[in-house]
């Protein structure tokens, strides 16, 4: 945890969501030259930052001061705003509860080279986590790792949203992820993308989510390369059809390790996918409360090899 030669703030702690913690106020003294951040939540604590205003320097990290997903800190946020362009802005194991507000992080005038959330928790969005808007725009990197997300895209958009055809990103990673309550797309992408990559992820919307996850990508303009492995769709989706991709997507390939449990629904096809015996609930312990262990006797035969590793 931490980020080296950072100059550290450590969060105050107090603040409800009627009295939130000001950040540009409390960044607003920084060392002259100051290019490297840290600001440091306390484990088991309660953080609201509203519309919070990111300090101009280089590099920032938003931390705890654990990485037990139990103690995590609990960090609320209207929205969040860039002040400069920044090189890397990362989030690391934070329980990030966004409170059903629509548009996380718009990017415009200011955006980061490299966006990353390793290890956090991430729920309530009503939209987009991520929107990207300005035809100017390009980014290096945006990469959730280590992450479980809940409730997000239920008013549309989905969870990565670039707005405009002009922006550019060089590599979008989804990895060792859950996800669950998925609404409208994972991704709706206007532009040019490099590479996507999904892997060793479990995704479950099960029958009682507010809205359907349409399908799981949605490409206007057809990527370099898609690579999807080791990772579970799973669920009945609102008994609605859970579309791989808005169109028939031939370069969307499934055949490294993925698998789709028999309750999803679907028109289009997941080529090359392994479609199991199984439904969510028959082939994880108790999808509905989050466990997604494998159910003993279930028999999976790629149990410790699909499906997001901390349900090993």
């Amino acid at each position: 945890l931490g980020l080296k030669g950072a100059y550290v703030i450590e969060m105050p702690t107090g603040s409800t969501a009627d009295e939130v913690i000001d950040l540009a106020s409390l960044c607003a003294d920084l060392p002259e030259g100051t290019a490297n951040v840290q600001l440091t939540f306390a484990a088991g604590q309660t953080y609201y930052l509203g519309n919070a205003v990111l300090p101009a320097v280089d590099n920032l990290l938003l931390t705890s001061t654990t990485t037990d997903e139990d103690l995590l800190p609990e960090v609320h946020f209207v929205s969040i705003s860039l002040s400069t362009l920044m090189d890397d802005l990362n989030f690391e194991y934070l329980d990030l509860d966004f409170d059903g507000n629509n548009y996380i992080m718009v990017l415009s005038s200011y955006w980061a080279s490299s966006i990353v959330f390793d290890g956090c928790h991430i729920s309530n969005i009503g939209r987009t986590l991520v929107r990207p808007q300005s035809s100017d725009i390009s980014i290096d990197l945006i990469q959730l790792n280590n992450c479980v997300l809940d409730v997000v895209g239920t008013n549309g958009y989905g969870m990565i949203n670039m707005g405009s055809a002009a922006n550019y990103i060089t590599d979008i990673k989804i990895t060792n992820c859950t996800m669950t309550a998925m609404g409208d797309q994972l991704m709706d992408l206007k532009a040019g993308v490099g590479t996507i990559t999904m892997s060793d992820c479990t995704l479950y919307n099960g029958p009682n989510i507010s809205k359907a996850l349409s399908q799981i990508f949605r490409l206007d303009t057809a990527p370099e390369s898609v690579v999807v492995s080791n990772t579970i769709i799973s669920g009945s989706n609102r008994n609605s059809n859970m579309q791989p991709g808005y169109g028939d997507y031939t370069y969307l390939n499934f055949i490294d390790n993925n698998y789709l449990t028999s309750d999803v629904k679907h028109s289009r096809t997941y080529y090359n996918i392994v479609t199991l015996d199984l439904s969510a609930e028959e082939l994880f312990e108790d999808p509905e409360n989050g466990d997604f262990h494998i159910k003993q006797g279930a028999g999976f035969a790629a149990e410790g090899t699909a499906g997001d590793p901390r349900w090993y």
